[in-house]
């Protein structure tokens, strides 16, 4: 594996999540419930110590796919960036999820294909779409390692100013495809995306990719992934590698979250499911050895199952 001195130090810098401190919280939780008991077990073995969840943050991470790239100019109506635009003016159910959560919400423009149309509120971090992962490599070496870069960068900064929890989102144009290509090079044969038809070619692209390449999971980002997979997977790492625990929403971050368990086996000790959803995430999620908090689906993947978790937080408290 291969990757800038960043990405070395933060792989280097994970150590196993706390069973010990996970088991003592479990213990002294038990009589608030089980919900209480897993949660305040998780935080505590990622944090290492007494859970802990005084500042809560959602990072959405937008980017935009190659492979779906409509041939048009879409501009202000771009899908991405009239998503941005909507959660960056506060309304809807995720901001109302967010104010009950007491959780703030950082958007980062990890490669949208329109990002004159964005809000201004967005964090770009001069990234660009994909390409079509379905013709050749979505990102080359360069792109791919300063998109891992620029995520490790993001989730020092947010530790760094004090966040004790971190949950995930994402949408982007096309993520759909490089989930179907990453399913089939990561997943076990027989796995099936729940609630919606199968994309046997692009999965059999994926997995025939694997079986000749025996790729890593570095490899994969650069052959599959959209770039706020990328992104995601470097703040996953370093949030990791921080002793901060990571709430996971829908397909594409428990992807990212699988690619940085590939990477350091260690990181899953401070991931969280927050729902069993659609797609591949119970595949994902029993790749990961992670217990959904909820049984259903909640959003689109954009981060309303996590912000759910984070509203969640106050039942832990010790």
């Amino acid at each position: 594996m291969t990757g800038g001195l960043a990405l070395r130090h933060v792989l280097e810098s994970i150590t196993p999540a706390s069973a010990a401190q996970r088991e003592h919280a479990r213990r002294r939780l038990r009589a608030r419930g089980p919900l209480s008991e897993q949660l305040g077990g998780a935080l505590a073995g990622a944090q290492h110590g007494a859970p802990r969840a005084a500042r809560r943050a959602l990072l959405v991470a937008l980017g935009d796919h190659g492979a779906a790239d409509p041939g048009v100019r879409l501009g202000a109506e771009h899908p991405t960036a009239s998503a941005a635009r909507d959660l960056a003016g506060g309304g809807g159910p995720l901001n109302s999820l967010l104010r009950a959560a007491r959780a703030e919400l950082l958007l980062l423009d990890c490669g949208c294909a329109e990002p004159a149309h964005l809000p201004s509120s967005v964090v770009r971090l001069g990234r660009h779409p994909s390409g079509d992962a379905r013709l050749a490599a979505a990102l080359t070496v360069v792109e791919r390692n300063a998109a891992l870069e620029a995520g490790i960068a993001v989730a020092v900064s947010l530790v760094g100013d004090g966040v004790d929890v971190l949950a995930v989102g994402a949408l982007g144009l096309g993520a759909e495809i490089s989930a179907a290509l990453l399913a089939g090079a990561l997943l076990p044969p027989d796995s099936e995306p729940l609630g919606r038809a199968a994309e046997p070619e692009l999965v059999a692209l994926g997995r025939a990719f694997a079986e000749r390449e025996h790729p890593d999971a570095l490899a994969l980002l650069g052959a599959f992934a959209g770039p706020e997979h990328a992104v995601l997977t470097g703040v996953i790492l370093a949030a990791a590698s921080m002793n901060v625990p990571v709430i996971l929403d829908g397909e594409s971050t428990a992807l990212a979250a699988l690619l940085a368990a590939r990477m350091a086996p260690a990181c899953a000790g401070y991931l969280l499911a927050s729902q069993l959803g659609l797609g591949y995430l119970p595949a994902i999620a029993r790749a990961l050895e992670l217990s959904p908090v909820f049984a259903g689906g909640v959003g689109h993947g954009e981060g309303a199952g996590a912000a759910m978790v984070l509203g969640l937080l106050d039942a832990v408290a010790l």
